[in-house]
């Protein structure tokens, strides 16, 4: 899958979710507290996904279509061709 169909995919219709990522973004839920601001992880994505039956996490584009690449790190690695799908 290259970035031109990636970023016009749809997050309802096509099982992606969609995250800009452009820093750190917390894999288990950091330090929050609250369990609705602990889901806003990688780990509570991905078990959303698992329940919907399958789905892609997408980190470092933005949620709104287009979805273009917004992370600074993303964006050297999509200059040079280097993706990873996971």
């Amino acid at each position: 899958m290259d970035l031109t169909h990636l970023s016009k995919l749809r997050e309802r219709e096509d099982h992606v979710e969609f995250k800009e990522a452009k820093h750190d973004y917390p894999f288990a839920g950091g330090k929050h507290s609250d369990p609705k601001d602990r889901r806003r992880c990688v780990l509570g994505y991905t078990v959303a996904l698992a329940n919907e039956k399958g789905g892609m996490l997408v980190l470092g584009m933005a949620d709104k279509l287009p979805h273009g690449v917004v992370s600074p790190t993303l964006k050297g690695m999509a200059a040079k061709g280097h993706w990873w799908l996971l």
